[in-house]
């Protein structure tokens, strides 16, 4: 019997500020508030969250948008992040063959893709597929590294997605790390109504 996902929680570290997608105007403030220092720090992080958040406001199905600031001091926002459900049928690809799609992208105008790799992963609720990604603009040569986990929670038909990214290559690998953490300490409640 596959289940439908009523909700779910992450943990995040202390350098993690995160709010409520759609919120993010109202909720820049104290969230910059408790991960930045200095002046100059929470008016970068708070407006950061709020270009964010017009970047996702379309977007169904969010349950949770974060950015990421390593120092407190500056409080140079490094990194955002969101995460969200996708609803699944018995038509949904398997984890298997999830990847096997992802090993095999399509070509994205304008994008030159510099470095990719897509694995296969075990979580305590489930398989998980992440890919982490690096690309440039061919316009403005403007470099943006990804990291992104789709995870098929055991016994549910629906899939967690959380995305993270960075226009700073050299914290990518740190960026993984954390998004470990993040991935490796979700909990997933059913939706009581399946």
């Amino acid at each position: 019997m596959s289940r439908r996902i009523g909700r779910f929680v992450y943990g995040t570290t202390p350098t993690w500020g995160t709010w409520t997608p759609s919120l993010g105007t109202s909720q820049a403030s104290e969230v910059a508030a408790e991960v930045a220092a200095s002046d100059l720090g929470r008016t970068c992080v708070a407006e950061a969250i709020r270009d964010y958040d017009r970047e996702i406001d379309r977007v169904d199905g969010l349950v949770g948008a974060a950015v990421w600031v390593p120092q407190a001091d500056p409080g140079m926002p490094m990194a955002v992040m969101v995460a969200g459900s996708v609803r699944g049928d018995t038509e949904m690809p398997t984890v298997d063959e999830y990847a096997d799609e992802l090993r095999r992208p399509a070509r994205r105008r304008g994008v030159k893709v510099l470095d990719r790799t897509v694995e296969r992963v075990d979580l305590p609720v489930g398989p998980a597929v992440v890919e982490t990604e690096i690309t440039a603009s061919r316009t403005s040569r403007r470099v943006v590294c990804g990291v992104a986990w789709t995870v098929f929670p055991n016994g549910y038909l629906d899939t967690v997605q959380m995305h993270f990214r960075t226009s700073f290559p050299d914290v990518l690998d740190a960026l993984r790390g954390e998004s470990e953490l993040m991935v490796g300490s979700l909990q997933i409640e059913p939706d009581e109504a399946s």
